[in-house]
């Protein structure tokens, strides 16, 4: 983040707390939080204030944003499906490779077949719904 952008991060903290921001406590601020995301840092700001009595410091900053990160990490984790992870040792490459080949091969269960007029009739449908 930028010197003005943890400037905001302290002001939008001394709403709270009445602290005292002047250009010595901003510069040493910046020099534990300036590598983090400002959104993520006032989002660690905000959860900080919902959730503790603690006079907020700059570990809570990093803190809060390393708990952020994990969450999205996580998030994103879950959206992986299992199964497109092949069930192989990645060390292994060839046995690895094939496991991707026969994954990719494997036919998808999409439900009952549909004639071709029905299949074209939708997709000209859905074509019209998303020109629009």
């Amino acid at each position: 983040m930028l010197k003005s952008e943890t400037a905001k991060l302290l002001a939008k903290a001394a709403l709270v707390d009445n602290r005292n921001i002047d250009r010595l406590t901003i510069e040493a601020w910046h020099e534990i939080v300036g590598h983090l995301n400002y959104d993520d840092a006032q989002e660690a700001l905000t959860r900080h204030r919902a959730t503790s009595t603690d006079y907020l410091v700059p570990a809570h900053i990093v803190q809060g944003v390393q708990a952020i990160q994990a969450e999205r990490r996580a998030a994103a984790r879950a959206e992986i499906p299992a199964d497109s992870v092949p069930d192989a040792d990645p060390d292994n490459i060839p046995a690895y490779l094939q496991a991707v080949r026969e994954g990719r091969m494997r036919p998808l269960d999409t439900g009952p077949l549909r004639p071709i007029p029905q299949l074209v009739t939708q997709t000209a449908q859905t074509l019209q719904l998303t020109k629009d």
